[in-house]
């Protein structure tokens, strides 16, 4: 694999495909040590197939060990995923891994144990752990902001960012949900909204059994990782989705946590189903009814005989999942939102959808699916205001289901034609962190986060 030239930084990337945990995640830091040369690492990624090698315990405790066995006290953060995004290969049933080189980075990793009881609180703990953990490196980093601010106008330096953050959470699984906006929401609480926080849920690659979180060394089930990053280069951020407003609204007239129970002082169903132009019967069917009265017999399925939850195989999940609503910010853009399931005709949601806000009725296009990669990179390298070196891509897995894999591998392979120099790297989410100049963070589905990190200076 190609390796970047330019002296601020330099990266690696590694992929193995082994049949054995250990081996695979050894294979993948090898690899990404060769294409590294001889530079020190500052830090590494790795993300794997969560059916592949996060079968069980056993397994990922294996791989973790295969990846430590290289990286040893390099700090280092990853999870298992829904499928791998490496250079111009959108993979399945892999290990990755890619290792970072600048004296120009500094970083801080912290976890937050207990995401699915106390998940704010999983948030809160992981951010000031990342924070506490911080090596701030004293001379480098320093200079290079000092002699900007020496040179820079004051516009220019409020475009810099002091920090950011990747953050990777629990995924969606047969028993319950990720609650990343609760976790998020933890983080928000505890630096603000002004920090760019990007990353993804962990996955399985939809066996929704169990999905697992890594950091130095370490596995986890149930906790939120966060990656914090202070750097000298310039970097830049963005997101984007498959979908258009169809100009319909609802007012959400009573919500408690996830569940939605009026619409336009209607019950949440009939009215989803009226904005939808189908009766509440066909929206939430007798396939999908069963769906949710058997999750057992689901998770049996999916455990002894790698049965996946493919959306499209229940009429509901399928129909919402195209048809999705949106909550709109200030400067109109949107966050999307789509429904688990129904009780009682209220709606499930898997966000936290706050009572007495509007939600847009939103439609899949195929056209802008296929260019959100492209213009949240357009976004990213806008902001940094330079070629990127390394761009993270967190691409939420319904997009690939619905748009097809063949054609997001195309949407990564373009990334790479039009930046041949770039690493490329990240993985296929059960839900994205997402943030932009026009946005704050937002935890979201069906969406692609952006980021890159370039090889200028802020000075420069």
């Amino acid at each position: 694999m190609q390796k970047t030239n330019e002296k601020n930084i330099y990266c690696g990337t590694g992929l193995s495909d082994n049949s054995d945990s250990y081996t695979a995640g050894k294979e993948s830091v090898e690899n990404a040590f060769k294409d590294l040369g001889n530079r020190k690492p500052s830090f590494a990624y790795v993300f794997c197939s969560g059916s592949k090698y996060g079968k069980n315990d056993e397994y990922i405790k294996k791989l973790v060990a295969g990846v430590s066995s290289q990286l040893k006290d390099i700090p280092w953060v990853g999870c298992t995923t829904c499928g791998e995004i490496i250079d111009d290969n959108l993979s399945t049933k892999s290990c990755i891994c890619l290792i970072v080189s600048s004296e120009f980075i500094q970083i801080g990793i912290g976890i937050g144990e207990g995401v699915l009881k106390k998940p704010r609180l999983a948030g809160k703990k992981a951010i000031r752990q990342a924070l506490a953990n911080f090596k701030q490196e004293k001379i480098i980093n320093p200079y290079v902001k000092f002699t900007a601010s020496k040179t820079k106008n004051v516009t220019e330096l409020l475009k810099m960012y002091e920090y950011f953050f990747f953050m990777f959470s629990p995924g969606l699984t047969l028993d319950d949900i990720g609650h990343e906006d609760e976790v998020l929401k933890g983080v928000v609480e505890e630096i603000g909204r002004q920090y760019p926080i990007i990353g993804g849920t962990s996955g399985d690659d939809l066996r929704m059994l169990k999905t697992y979180q890594f950091a130095n060394g370490k596995f986890y089930s149930d906790a939120a990782v966060i990656l914090a990053v202070s750097t000298g280069l310039r970097c830049g951020f963005g997101f984007d989705h498959g979908y258009t407003s169809t100009g319909k609204m609802a007012i959400v007239n009573k919500s408690s946590d996830y569940m939605v129970h009026e619409l336009d002082n209607k019950p949440a169903l009939d009215r989803y189903s009226e904005i939808l132009g189908i009766t509440p019967e066909e929206l939430w069917d007798t396939k999908s009814k069963m769906f949710a009265k058997t999750t057992s017999l689901a998770k049996v399925a999916s455990k002894y005989f790698s049965i996946v939850m493919n959306p499209k195989m229940i009429p509901f999940l399928a129909t919402v999942a195209i048809n999705p609503f949106g909550i709109a910010d200030a400067n109109g853009n949107l966050s999307v939102r789509i429904a688990k399931g129904v009780k009682n005709k209220s709606i499930e949601f898997c966000q936290i959808i706050p009572q007495n806000v509007v939600l847009q009725n939103l439609k899949i296009d195929p056209k802008r699916v296929m260019k959100a990669e492209m213009n949240a990179l357009k976004q990213s390298i806008d902001e940094a205001g330079a070629d990127p070196a390394v761009i993270f891509v967190f691409d939420c897995e319904l997009r690939k289901i619905y748009t097809g894999e063949k054609n997001i591998h195309k949407a990564i392979t373009n990334l790479k034609k039009k930046y041949p120099k770039a690493k490329i790297f990240g993985f296929n989410t059960s839900g994205e962190f997402t943030y932009s100049r026009t946005s704050e963070p937002q935890a979201t589905s069906a969406s692609v986060s952006v980021g890159v990190l370039s090889n200028k200076l802020v000075t420069e």
